[in-house]
């Protein structure tokens, strides 16, 4: 049974991912439940505490209002749509109703809800997709229909456990899957100069066609697994950066989602290069979901 996890702030990025959501043909008994979060006021920024209250009180109004109408956009027949208040910071808060709730999906819009809390820190968004223990969909209201989403794969486990998901996730019966995997190009280490040029590229040639090779029955494999699944599959096999390649495949083909596969990875790591899964939620202009 799905249990979506649906974080509303009343914002045109909340309301744009509930249009994506809207889109999915969710099974009868699907629960889905919509969080809002209002903020958490210090005593100390206030004079008084009737002056506290009274920004507590619109705080929290204005997440009311958010969740309501995020509920109403979302109610369909045979899907139990509820919704939830929470006070605190947004991101925490997400978290922790998702844990509670035992969501299987996690979706919220593409922008974080405070812009300096971007800045600073990075948005609600990536805070919730780096930190869930729950698959994370960074959703944008579908341009295309949905008639296209584009599967990212390779041989990491992270990428196994996005192809089992994909294969579960309801998708309209038109949408085509794109199995897709991107080689990376082949670089000599630092500081090595061949002696003989001719039997570098030689050599050159063949990792790249073994590599080739390896990623066209990699992806074959996967086609495959989709098409068992029920699902309309395509493959597409390319060279170059994997985060810039993918959203390059997505722009092409008119698709309205990239589902990919997130490692763990230390947050020296991730400030200092990011991953593929980070760099696919800033660059891509279309939903991603993130699956770890």
């Amino acid at each position: 049974m799905w249990r979506i996890l649906f974080a509303a702030d009343g914002s045109e990025d909340a309301a744009a991912a509930a249009q994506f959501l809207g889109a999915l043909p969710f099974p009868p008994g699907t629960k889905i439940r919509v969080v809002s979060v209002a903020g958490e006021f210090p005593a100390r920024v206030y004079s008084g505490l009737e002056a506290l209250a009274g920004a507590q009180q619109v705080e929290r109004e204005w997440a009311e209002h958010a969740a309501e109408t995020a509920r109403a956009a979302l109610q369909r027949e045979d899907v139990e749509v509820t919704a939830v208040v929470r006070i605190g910071q947004p991101a925490h808060q997400i978290l922790e109703e998702a844990n509670e709730f035992d969501a299987s999906l996690v979706a919220l819009g593409s922008r974080g809800l405070n812009r300096l809390e971007a800045f600073m820190l990075g948005s609600v968004s990536e805070s919730v997709t780096r930190h869930a223990g729950q698959p994370v969909l960074l959703a944008r209201a579908p341009k295309h229909g949905l008639r296209r989403a584009i599967l990212a794969v390779d041989d990491s486990e992270p990428a196994r456990s996005a192809v089992e998901f994909a294969g579960q996730l309801p998708l309209p019966p038109e949408t085509q899957v794109v199995v897709a995997h991107v080689v990376k190009p082949y670089h000599a280490p630092a500081g090595f100069a061949p002696t003989n040029a001719l039997v570098f590229d030689k050599l050159d040639t063949g990792l790249w066609q073994e590599r080739l090779r390896h990623a066209e029955c990699l992806v074959a494999g996967i086609h495959s697994r989709m098409a068992a699944a029920g699902k309309r599959a395509n493959s597409c096999v390319r060279e170059g950066d994997p985060a810039a390649e993918l959203s390059k495949l997505a722009s092409e083909s008119e698709a309205d989602l990239i589902i990919a596969g997130a490692r763990g990875v230390s947050l020296v790591h991730a400030v200092l290069l990011g991953s593929v899964a980070d760099r696919l939620l800033r660059r891509a202009h279309c939903s991603v979901l993130i699956v770890r």
